[in-house]
């Protein structure tokens, strides 16, 4: 596939980690990289030379070096610094010093660079051993240092193997727990705990869509969940399965069972974590007292709103049996989701908001899963842009192809040394079902121009899930729908 082109239109997440040269970024942070680089090695001769190799003040030297060497690209070189500065760290302060975390966090954006993402995960894995075994002023700390390992494994579920997806998914399930844990143990009050639910319940909604893939992270997922299922699985036959029957052929005759019981019951936890979310604030949707203020009823009706997406993902990325195990997915109309809708409507209505500001609101389809938990409704909504000739314009997105459903670039570190993502881009209209999933689609554009190209737009698309538009609190089709995606390469 052809690298993506550096384009002024993506959102600046999707930018970030689409540059088109790792060099061509580097070039933007150095006027004069050589010369910078030759006297940061000069300085970090001299200092070896006057205070013996293992200074503690050759320790930053060669960190301003390293940072150097990342941002020019020369990363051999980059590689032998950071290793000498652990070396350094491990010789005057011992295994266990937080001291070492600057230059592992480096070895981080080193492995992010060179595309070499099963190094990442390694070093990952002894950042948060490291985080682990070292003393720090408090658990605001420990939960910072989760959440950055957690942004990591975001863009290894996004760039790394296929292979490793199911302990990129386990692992960031522990972390969301962990993070929930020491909150709840170190007397967070319920407007801190809230995020870290929801972040918990995101970990959860994740497996249970890799459940839903029917790939090779679909069948180690539910081993894990509930012991392994029948037949060795080869990439080849999981690429040719597309109906319930040939999910049955390669994983067993109950296989089809065992994917919707699993699937079904990581979306329970997932929905009674949105639940929870009610009960750690005292407010409970369904008996509000009725003295209760505007701001609880909307935040009652918010919840209302994430539980009612919940049941939508649920019921909507369950296979159809009978039918292709991809497109076909869900049911055709909203489900048991509606009812939530609606009750959210009401609530929002008791709150103070008028129809005419909540249709207009809600006009926009969301995709889900929505990144955070919002206690209120935003001022200003920017799920959508409708133009004057009623076209519903989507925000640009990037999705790993046939990689984990509704999985898309947000949340993830932020540095320039990504290096090259190659993929496709295409530009699809269609119409947006009751149920919030995409139908009719026709490819206006793509590149490269390919058939190829065309059709990884639409699958990407297929795999996306929305709530639909609410007008009154209903679902309402949308016929006139565009987006821009892009397919990133595996």
């Amino acid at each position: 596939m052809a690298s993506l082109r550096k384009i002024s239109i993506y959102s600046a997440s999707v930018a970030l980690f689409l540059c088109s040269s790792t060099v061509y970024c580097a070039e933007q942070t150095a006027s004069n990289p050589a010369a910078e680089l030759d006297v940061l090695r000069d300085a970090v001769s001299a200092t070896r030379a006057e205070e013996g190799a293992y200074s503690e003040t050759l320790v930053n030297e060669l960190s301003a070096l390293a940072e150097a060497l990342l941002a020019t690209g020369t990363y051999a070189e980059a590689a032998a610094v950071i290793d000498e500065q652990i070396h350094i760290t491990k010789v005057n302060d011992g295994l266990y010093t937080d001291d070492l975390i600057p230059a592992l966090l480096q070895q981080l954006e080193l492995a992010a660079a060179q595309s070499d993402w099963e190094a990442l995960f390694d070093r990952l894995k002894h950042l948060n051993w490291l985080f682990q075994r070292t003393d720090f002023a408090g658990i605001d700390t420990r939960i910072a240092q989760i959440k950055t390992t957690r942004d990591w494994l975001r863009l290894l579920l996004i760039r790394g193997p296929s292979s490793l997806e199911p302990q990129y998914l386990l692992e960031l399930q522990a972390l969301e727990e962990e993070a929930l844990l020491l909150a709840q143990q170190g007397g967070a009050t319920a407007e801190q705990i809230t995020p870290l639910i929801y972040d918990e319940a995101l970990a959860e909604l994740y497996i249970a869509l890799g459940i839903a893939a029917t790939g090779d992270t679909s069948r180690a997922l539910i081993e894990h969940q509930e012991g392994g299922l029948t037949a060795t699985i080869r990439s080849s036959r999981i690429q040719s399965m597309t109906t319930a029957y040939d999910i049955e052929r390669v994983y067993g005759a109950r296989s089809t069972t065992a994917i919707d019981r699993v699937h079904r019951s990581t979306m329970s936890k997932h929905f009674e974590l949105i639940e929870s979310i009610g009960k750690e604030l005292r407010i409970d949707p369904d008996n509000l007292p009725e003295d209760a203020s505007p701001e609880t009823i909307e935040t009652a009706a918010m919840i209302k709103l994430y539980q009612g997406d919940s049941l939508l993902l649920r019921d909507q990325y369950e296979l159809r049996l009978g039918t292709r195990a991809g497109p076909d997915r869900g049911s055709s109309n909203i489900g048991s989701a509606g009812r939530y809708y609606r009750e959210a409507w009401n609530l929002f209505r008791q709150a103070g908001f008028e129809d005419d500001y909540l249709n207009s609101y809600f006009a926009c389809p969301s995709r889900l899963p929505l990144p955070a938990f919002l206690f209120a409704l935003p001022e200003n909504q920017e799920d959508c842009t409708i133009e004057e000739n009623g076209v519903v314009e989507l925000p640009t997105m990037a999705l790993k192809h046939d990689g984990i459903p509704s999985l898309s670039f947000r949340d993830l570190p932020t540095s320039e040394l990504m290096g090259t993502a190659a993929g496709t881009r295409a530009r699809l209209k269609f119409t947006l079902g009751l149920n919030g999933q995409a139908r009719r689609l026709d490819a206006i554009s793509s590149e490269p121009d390919t058939v190829s190209a065309r059709i990884r737009g639409h699958e990407a698309l297929e795999s996306l899930q929305f709530r639909p538009a609410l007008r009154d609190g209903e679902p309402l089709r949308l016929d006139h729908v565009e987006i821009t995606i892009y397919s990133i390469d595996r």
